[in-house]
């Protein structure tokens, strides 16, 4: 009797091993091998921790003691899941979309091919069809190259793109970029001391717009004209100072001083190679 209950109590012992040998290990639970984890989704044996985590794409919920699938690019998220590897994509986050959690790329990558890349450097070659794949700085665009809007321009400390100075505001003068100032103006000292972004020399004020100066024959107003003109009294018309001639070849045209001041040599050598010429025959 006493070996019949003894051969009996083995069995129990082996039945309840067997028992718990087949429902394994849970979630964080230690194991040796995959086989030892049973949880749904969570089979895997971490070999550094030796415990049970969940199966390759599939993440660890906050709320809930399950192991769920991973979310795809683009595809709604929970932005209350603490775990950085809900999304599936690497580089990628839970982040709001026009009012709904996505799993996008984040703000230093974009998309490329389902993929997320890393965004590019100022100055570095890009590609027109990858939407904001330049580094999210202010203002950059992908134009062949990453480089700023037409609106900035790149400072020289710190190196980024700003937005360009208004007319008659206050500018730099240790800038480098000679954009930094808005279309047709410059920065100059504005005769008080100040340097701020004035019309340039090509242009005049016209009520609060820098408008291209008048070219000679050209109908105009006072200190309207190219430098080197006035407005003539009585005819509103623009003339060359004496002196000065019309160059087209310049634009827009101005008055110079040079043809004139060539016209006489030139003319002295004219005579010169026509009575050589003269003799030669």
């Amino acid at each position: 009797m006493d070996l019949l209950n003894r051969f009996v109590g083995i069995w129990i012992v082996c039945v309840i091993y067997i028992a718990v040998g087949v429902k394994g290990a849970n979630f964080n639970e230690t194991c040796t091998a995959n086989g030892d984890c049973a949880e749904k989704n969570a089979a895997i044996c971490d070999s550094g921790t030796k415990k049970c985590i969940c199966s390759d794409n599939f993440f660890r919920k906050t709320a809930a003691t399950e192991c769920a699938a991973q979310v795809t690019l683009k595809a709604t998220c929970s932005a209350t899941e603490t775990t950085p590897d809900q999304c599936s994509i690497a580089n990628s986050e839970c982040r709001d979309d026009s009012g709904t959690d996505k799993c996008l790329c984040e703000t230093t990558h974009h998309e490329t091919g389902g993929a997320c890349v890393l965004n590019k450097d100022y100055g570095d070659q890009c590609t027109g069809s990858e939407v904001g794949n330049c580094k999210k700085a202010t203002h950059i665009i992908c134009d062949t190259t990453c480089k700023c809007s037409p609106t900035t321009f790149r400072k020289t400390t710190p190196a980024e793109c700003a937005t360009r100075i208004a007319y008659k505001a206050i500018c730099v003068v240790a800038e480098t970029a000679p954009d930094q100032c808005v279309a047709d103006t410059e920065c100059k000292d504005d005769g008080a001391g100040a340097k701020k972004c004035l019309c340039k020399t090509t242009h005049f004020d016209s009520s609060g717009v820098c408008t291209p100066r008048k070219k000679p024959s050209e109908s105009c107003a006072v200190n309207q004209c190219v430098p080197h003109a006035n407005c003539t009294s009585g005819t509103n018309i623009c003339e060359c100072w004496p002196d000065y001639t019309a160059t087209p070849i310049i634009s827009p045209t101005m008055c110079s001083g040079v043809y004139k001041v060539l016209a006489l040599p030139c003319m002295y050598m004219v005579t010169v190679l026509v009575s050589m010429m003269l003799i030669v025959r």
